[in-house]
C-alpha cells in the first residue's frame, strides 16, 4: 500500500508541475481607419488630438475566442452609432502619453463614454513625413486598460499585456493641416488554456483523494 501511495503522490505532483499552456489574446483599438483628428510634428516628436476610434476588436478571450468587434462610442461625432471614442497622444518629453476615452457595450456590461479605456506612455517610435503625409509607426510602450473592460471580455482585470503597437498616418489638407486618416493600436496577452486548468484541477483532486485514503 505504501508503494501505491508513492505512485499517487508522484502522479499528483507531476500534474501540479505541468507548465501551463497559453492562448494568445489580442485587443485591437481601431479597424485601420481614423475618423478624423489633427496631427502635429515638433522636431522629433508628434502629437495627435481628437482622433476618432470607432471599433474595438478582440480575439482569444475566454468569452470571445473568435474574432469579435464592438462599437466604441464617445465624444467624437461620427462613425457607427453616431459617435466614437477619442484618441489623444503626445510623444514629447513631459507630455509623453496616450489615452483612449470612450464607452462600449459588451454583453450586459455598459461602460460609459467618459471611461479611459487605455492609458500609457511611449518608449519608442518612428516618424515619417513628406509634403502631404505625416505618420508615426512602431509606437511602443507600456499601457493599462480599464479593469471593467477586461472583466467584461472575460480576462482577469490585472492580466498583463505586451507593450502596445501603435501606428497612425495623416494627409495634409488644403490649409497644410495634417488630418488623421488611419490608425491601429494593438496589444497581445497570454491567457491560460482550458487544458492547463483541467490538469491543475485534476492534480488538486488527486491530492485530496490521497489524503482521504491515508486517513482511512
Amino acid at each position: 500500500m505504501k508503494a501505491l501511495t508513492k505512485i499517487m503522490l508522484v502522479l499528483v505532483l507531476s500534474l501540479l508541475m505541468v507548465v501551463p499552456a497559453y492562448a494568445v489574446a489580442v485587443i485591437d483599438f481601431g479597424d485601420g481607419t481614423a475618423k478624423g483628428g489633427i496631427l502635429v510634428r515638433v522636431g522629433g516628436n508628434i502629437s495627435g488630438t481628437g482622433v476618432g476610434i470607432d471599433v474595438l476588436t478582440v480575439s482569444g478571450s475566454p468569452l470571445f475566442p473568435d474574432l469579435t468587434t464592438f462599437d466604441l462610442s464617445g465624444a467624437f461625432v461620427g462613425g457607427v452609432g453616431g459617435s466614437a471614442a477619442v484618441l489623444n497622444f503626445d510623444t514629447g518629453i513631459g507630455s509623453n502619453s496616450i489615452t483612449i476615452t470612450g464607452g462600449v457595450t459588451i454583453g450586459a456590461t455598459v461602460i460609459p463614454d467618459n471611461t479611459v479605456l487605455l492609458s500609457g506612455t511611449f518608449t519608442s517610435w518612428t516618424i515619417s513625413q513628406n509634403a502631404i503625409l505625416l505618420s508615426l509607426s512602431d509606437g511602443m510602450g507600456p499601457d493599462t486598460k480599464d479593469r471593467t473592460l477586461l472583466t467584461a471580455l472575460g480576462f482577469a482585470p490585472d492580466l498583463p499585456f505586451n507593450f502596445f503597437g501603435f501606428s497612425i498616418a495623416a494627409d495634409s489638407d488644403q490649409n497644410g493641416t495634417f488630418v488623421a486618416t488611419s490608425t491601429d493600436i494593438i496589444n497581445t496577452g497570454k491567457v491560460p488554456e482550458p487544458i492547463s486548468l483541467i490538469l491543475l484541477g485534476s492534480g488538486l483532486a488527486g491530492a485530496g483523494l490521497v489524503r482521504r485514503w491515508r486517513k482511512k
